[in-house]
């Protein structure tokens, strides 16, 4: 059994497809995070929510990345998720190191890469101006 991809002929599919690019570069760090320390990284004292969050992003990334080439409406919507809980997860974390509230990080740290933390809200920004495009497509077959 081979997996056809649709073509990438329209703004849509386009649009998926650098959406799937960004997902994938996310994967990676997820994925190098997760094979150097599993389900044990406690990620300088975040909170156990954060933690299993980000570890979740590990599998849910990729397969939104999928998601977008074979059922394009419900990787976008998968995206959209993701992107939403990512950053107000992250915004979360970023409040809470900067008021000294997380064990372990003071406040001239910061428990987030601030320039990663940047892309994320720039990507999901991207993410919001070009959903309905991405959302458009000819064979879609879900709702």
């Amino acid at each position: 059994m081979t997996l056809k991809l649709p073509p990438l002929d329209d703004a849509g599919a386009r649009i998926r497809a650098v959406y799937a690019l960004c997902l994938l570069i996310g994967s990676i760090n997820h994925l190098t995070t997760f094979l150097s320390c599993g389900f044990s990284c406690d990620f300088a004292g975040v909170p156990i929510f954060a933690r299993g969050f980000w570890t979740t992003l590990t599998f849910l990334d990729p397969a939104a990345a999928v998601l977008l080439f074979v059922r394009p409406r419900i990787g976008v919507a998968l995206t959209l998720l993701i992107m939403l809980t990512d950053v107000g997860n992250n915004t979360a974390i970023w409040i809470m190191s900067r008021q000294g509230a997380i064990p372990g990080i003071g406040l001239d740290r910061v428990a987030l890469d601030p320039i990663a933390y940047g892309l994320q809200i720039a990507f999901l920004i991207f993410v919001l101006l070009t959903l309905t495009r991405a959302w458009k497509h000819p064979r879609a077959t879900s709702p």
